[in-house]
């Protein structure tokens, strides 16, 4: 996904990044300058955090 952004000139706030608490977080602008997380959880303590959550 990252990639991609980058490929169409998407503003890029913060590149992938693992947090302290197990997510890796992406932060970008849309269009109107609205910041984005985009965010996956990716430790083994962060993802049962997200067992049976809607995707």
């Amino acid at each position: 996904m990252f990639a991609s952004f980058v490929d169409r000139s998407v503003l890029i706030v913060q590149g992938p990044t693992v947090m302290p608490w197990g997510n890796r977080s992406l932060l970008v602008r849309d269009p109107d300058g609205t910041l984005v997380n985009l965010f996956a959880p990716v430790t083994p303590q962060a993802i049962p955090k997200f067992d049976g959550v809607p995707r």
